[in-house]
């Protein structure tokens, strides 16, 4: 019996504006199982769970970035028993069948075949990836991200530009008010240790009346005292200097309020306990419990 194995074809990586390139076979590959590209980089594992490279590589940045062909397709000699690849950012990410991912910088002019891999993750079953970040899945079911997260991607509860080694993924917590689950539209962002929520999904139902000014980027979180038998509150919170104020005095927090995608997030417990409420962080059942008092 001997296997035939189709050949492999490519377009090129630069061609003139408004002409049609027509693809051409890639010499110098064969029995290749899966081909994963970015239109740019290519990669390929073949039946021995080798990889493969060609297309193209970065260097430089913003406007001074510049692609460079690399047309011939080399093996990567420094990985073995690949199962899974990806382009991400500047980087091939590697995922083994024995559950170890890697990564290797294509931050070069010229691809090598003894280009570094470094392993970033290990017991991984599954990867996940975007053109910037990987979300990686263990055997135990939990989940990890690597990669750019300027604007928390990565659900690590924070906002470092770039986690280049594998952090964790926080589970979804839910948030329950006087025993019932309330439902958001976002979730709640676990940031260094302290539990933030959108503006609006439980302090209305606290009984406070939420304002936003667009142009000053300031919060305004109040409740009359009409009725409650409690004293009238203000709490505004200025999201371009993160500065917070109760009563117009200024607090001091551990972590400063902040948005992602247009929507804005407040400290849980100091607000729900300045208005009255009862606040318990459940970390066994990854739940929010807040009571009325």
């Amino acid at each position: 019996l001997v296997l035939q194995w189709p050949p492999v074809w490519s377009w090129p990586l630069q061609f003139p504006e408004g002409s049609t390139p027509a693809p051409s076979q890639v010499e110098g590959l064969a029995t290749i199982q899966s081909i994963y590209s970015n239109r740019e980089a290519n990669l390929a594992i073949d039946a021995a769970s080798r990889l493969w490279f060609w297309g193209g590589t970065w260097t430089g940045v913003s406007d001074g970035t510049t692609v460079h062909d690399n047309p011939k397709p080399i093996q990567l000699k420094n990985i073995s028993d690949v199962r899974d690849v990806h382009v991400v950012e500047r980087s091939i990410i590697a995922l083994t069948n024995s559950g170890n991912v890697y990564q290797a910088s294509i931050e070069t002019e010229s691809m090598s075949s003894s280009a570094k891999f470094e392993l970033i993750a290990s017991n991984i079953s599954s990867v996940k990836a975007d053109w910037r970040h990987i979300i990686m899945q263990k055997a135990d079911g939990s989940l990890w991200g690597w990669g750019i997260n300027k604007n928390a991607e990565l659900g690590y509860g924070d906002y470092e530009f770039m986690h280049a080694q594998a952090v964790p993924v926080h589970r979804a917590v839910s948030l329950v008010l006087n025993g019932e689950t309330v439902k958001m539209n976002n979730g709640v962002v676990i940031h260094k240790g302290q539990a933030f929520v959108p503006i609006r999904s439980i302090f209305e139902k606290l009984g406070a009346t939420i304002k936003f000014d667009i142009l000053s980027k300031v919060v305004t979180v109040s409740r009359s005292n009409a009725g409650t038998g409690s004293a009238e509150l203000t709490i505004d919170v200025n999201y371009k200097s993160g500065t917070m104020t109760l009563n117009g005095k200024e607090v001091q927090l551990d972590n400063k309020p902040f948005a992602i995608k247009g929507t804005s997030y407040l400290p849980l417990r100091f607000i729900s306990e300045k208005l009255g409420a009862k606040v318990e962080w459940l970390q066994k059942e990854d739940k929010i419990s807040i009571t009325m008092k």
